[in-house]
């Protein structure tokens, strides 16, 4: 464990003085509400757990897109790799237990970006749309083999307690990555998206609010439009996949 935490301490070592005030009072948070149990059941250990595999798998998404078109910032870098310490965010790990401790409807993390050279990528703004698609599409092929798992649990006998939980759970935050990230706000995948098929002009405009997208964002998060969304949007897919694939299943 210690060796954990000195090599994540090393490979976050130039993080900035806002991002240590914040990650401090974080943790100060947390030490002060050691008495919510359930932050530290098994089940939360878990989703944690799911939540770094499926963001993991989603920045390495981006990575290896990258590399086949021309770029590879990341694998030199590290980061096309399932080490989780090659991608975890201190902040991003962190955050997601204050959700918990503050009773957030929604609980999610992220990792640190992976870093692209758009210069170095192939095919103009084609290999620019694969390579901010990818994140997302990483998680919809994580949904497309939980969708699955969950048809043919009974076949294969694991209709337990712990592997719905872990199914259930694999589903819904894949489902919630992949709406979160379309939304065109920056640094969110969707408006690189929007980047890549819309025209300069919009571009530019993109490019120049990058700078504002995360306090646009917690902006959001904080008035509970952002949770109102995600909570409606997420419940409409989530109805209309159960529906059409699950509605014997579960």
């Amino acid at each position: 464990m210690k060796k954990f935490i000195n090599e994540l301490i090393y490979i976050n070592r130039n993080m900035g003085l806002v991002t240590k005030i914040i990650l401090i009072v974080i943790f100060i948070s947390i030490a002060m509400n050691l008495s919510h149990s359930h932050i530290f059941s098994l089940n939360f250990l878990i989703y944690i757990a799911i939540i770094l595999i499926s963001i993991i798998l989603h920045e390495m998404g981006h990575g290896i897109a990258a590399y086949i078109l021309g770029d590879d910032t990341a694998k030199n870098r590290g980061r096309i790799s399932f080490n989780p310490l090659r991608h975890i965010d201190p902040l991003g790990l962190l955050f997601p237990v204050l959700m918990a401790i503050t009773g957030s409807p929604l609980i999610i993390g992220w990792a640190k970006p992976v870093p692209i050279d758009y210069s170095k990528i192939k095919h103009g703004c084609l290999g620019e749309f694969i390579v901010a698609i990818s994140g997302v599409l990483a998680n919809l092929l994580i949904l497309i083999l939980v969708v699955i798992l969950i048809r043919l649990k009974g076949e294969m006998g694991l209709n337990s307690y712990r592997v719905n939980f872990i199914l259930y759970n694999a589903y819904s935050l894949n489902l919630l990555l992949i709406i979160l990230n379309l939304i065109p706000i920056p640094p969110l995948d969707g408006s690189r998206i929007l980047a890549a098929i819309g025209p300069n002009s919009l571009r530019d405009i993109l490019f120049y609010f990058e700078r504002y997208g995360i306090i646009i964002i917690l902006i959001l998060a904080w008035t509970g439009i952002l949770d109102n969304f995600l909570l409606t949007t997420l419940r409409y897919f989530d109805h209309l996949i159960t529906y059409n694939f699950l509605v014997n299943y579960i």
